[in-house]
């Protein structure tokens, strides 16, 4: 995508974005000039790189870069860390990296780490009602992933797929 246009109700919280690259995450930017190959650079600076994408296992790297762009490298560090249960410092180092490596099967971890990402929309949610509106949005941005990370029936167990209110 080139240019996002918000839905109708809803605000952009990151104003003018270009190439999934927001002014209020890069306000010294000239986001209507942004250049694909700069808004790459970006992405594997600011993104790839922290998360250690090329360390991980392909379809936890794939979900956990999108979650970085979407909620930052700290907190997307976190939701891993968690679906790990492991101390949640917010940083993508050697410990995380191991245990990412050696949890099997890889497809509940990249399901696990998909249902906390989706709690933290929720909580978030209901936190701040301005987010309401975007909770469907970003509820559907979880399922693509799963299915795209061929996640998608281990997310839809069904100790997985019950709301918060309905876990014991």
């Amino acid at each position: 995508w080139e240019y996002y246009t918000p839905l109708v109700g809803i605000e952009d919280q990151g104003g003018l974005t270009k190439w999934g690259i927001s002014q209020r995450a890069y306000p010294a930017e000239d986001i209507a000039k942004l250049t694909r190959q700069r808004a790459e650079m970006f992405y594997l600076m600011d993104y790839w790189r922290p998360i250690k994408g090329n360390a991980l296992p392909p379809a936890l790297a794939f979900v956990l870069f999108d979650t970085a762009v979407n909620l930052g490298v700290q907190s997307a560090a976190k939701v891993l860390q968690g679906a790990l249960h492991i101390t949640q410092d917010g940083i993508v180092g050697p410990d995380t990296v191991a245990r990412a490596k050696q949890y099997y099967p890889r497809h509940e971890l990249v399901a696990r780490f998909l249902e906390l990402r989706l709690r933290f929309y929720e909580a978030l949610a209901a936190k701040y009602a301005h987010h309401a509106g975007s909770l469907y949005g970003w509820r559907m941005r979880v399922l693509r992933l799963a299915e795209e990370a061929g996640t998608w029936r281990a997310l839809w167990r069904d100790d997985v797929r019950r709301g918060p209110d309905d876990r014991a």
